[in-house]
């Protein structure tokens, strides 16, 4: 299970070579430090080459933001551009197991990225969690990106609930295959408990 929290720090400002105005830099880089991209051991076995070049252009989009030059389409381009470069490298015979996670990496960025735009990362006692394969860091083609939003038992949905569906639609927007939930700590133990589907889902 993955998950982004409050607090989770900023994203660097990359100086990396851009490939126009979409969000895939498809050009070797050396990342500075892990910290500045999705932190999870599960991508400790991705291969740095493979990695450095699936890194999401948070200059570009934020300039997009600052435009008001159309994120959504930066969005989709980008989406679309990492999927034909993981694509190009299955047919060149890379190993599907780095793939598979490659593409979880690079959504990673983009759901941050989403997160931190629409204000959720200031708030206290909210998580995005990563569910399912996806919590496992294991992405295929056209499956369904498993989300659940985790709120603390004593945050008030309506305190957030704007913001949540500024988050839900916009990744609704760009196409992306979303499974998506919001629910309470309380309420996480409730249906578990209900349902063995929905622990082990949890559990992933």
């Amino acid at each position: 299970m993955g998950a982004y929290h409050s607090g989770y720090g900023d994203w660097s400002r990359s100086p990396h070579a851009k490939t126009g105005r979409t969000g895939l830099v498809l050009t070797m880089v050396d990342c500075k430090t892990s910290a500045e991209l999705p932190a999870s051991s599960q991508y400790s076995s991705l291969q740095s080459d493979l990695k450095s070049q699936l890194i999401f252009d948070h200059d570009a989009y934020s300039e997009c933001l600052r435009e008001k030059k159309g994120a959504v389409p930066f969005l989709k381009n980008s989406l679309r551009e990492a999927a034909e470069h993981l694509n190009q490298r299955f047919e060149n015979g890379f190993p599907i197991s780095q793939l598979v996670i490659a593409r979880a990496w690079y959504i990673d960025q983009v759901l941050l990225s989403l997160w931190k735009q629409c204000s959720l990362d200031q708030t206290e006692g909210l998580a995005l969690l990563a569910v399912g394969g996806y919590g496992r860091a294991e992405l295929l083609p056209h499956s369904d990106v498993d989300l659940l939003i985790l709120m603390s038992d004593d945050l008030e949905l309506s305190t957030v609930s704007s913001q949540i569906e500024l988050f839900v639609t916009s990744l609704f927007d760009t196409n992306l295959d979303i499974g998506h939930s919001v629910r309470n700590l309380s309420e996480c133990l409730e249906h578990a408990r209900k349902d063995i589907t929905i622990a082990t889902n949890l559990l992933e």
